[in-house]
Parts: C-alpha cells; sequence; structure tokens
C-alpha cells in the first residue's frame, strides 16, 4: 500500500501522482506483488489517495484496485463550495473471509 498521510495540503501537486506511478512502473523489480496496487490516507491525505489513484487508472485502467481512506475530507476547509466528493466511491463491506 503506498500511503499518503495527512497533513492540511501541504503538497499537491504531480509528485504524488508521479510517485504512484514511478511504484507501479518498478513495483515488480521491488519485489512487491504485480497484479495489485493499494492506496490509501488519514484526512488530506486520503483525498490525494484518491485523487492519485483516479489520475493513475485514468492512465491504466484497473491499476489501483483498493483504497483505504481514513476520514477522508471531502471537500477543502474554507472552501466556498460545500459538497459532496466529486469522485464516486464504491464501499464494500468486508465479509468475514475477506
Amino acid at each position: 500500500m503506498i500511503y499518503f498521510h495527512g497533513g492540511g495540503w501541504v503538497i499537491d501537486d504531480l509528485d504524488t501522482h508521479d510517485a504512484l506511478i514511478w511504484f507501479a512502473e518498478h513495483r515488480s523489480r521491488l519485489g512487491f506483488a504485480t497484479d495489485r496496487i493499494a492506496v490509501g490516507g488519514n484526512s488530506a491525505g486520503a483525498h490525494f489517495s484518491v485523487a492519485a489513484a483516479r489520475s493513475a487508472n485514468a492512465r491504466v485502467a484497473g491499476l489501483v484496485n483498493l483504497q483505504l481512506l481514513l476520514y477522508p475530507v471531502m471537500c477543502r476547509p474554507n472552501s466556498k463550495a460545500r459538497v459532496a466528493s466529486p469522485i464516486p466511491i464504491q464501499y464494500k463491506r468486508a465479509g468475514p473471509h475477506e
């Protein structure tokens, strides 16, 4: 899992997206599973992980296939727009064998 730590949008540029793509391109050589990538984060980091996953999946369909979002911020503080996330998120409740 690539984990984006929260911190109030201190850094949000192509680095978050590029880190995910770099990992995807080098995961086999690094000894990680090649058939799945998970991203996650807390607070603003959860927001970054969703954005990075969307960007990566737009480049390579299905590249990121799991997200762990811990108290995600879906609307920036002090933003005049108070809307739900424009990012479609599917929730799945884990069963006893998952």
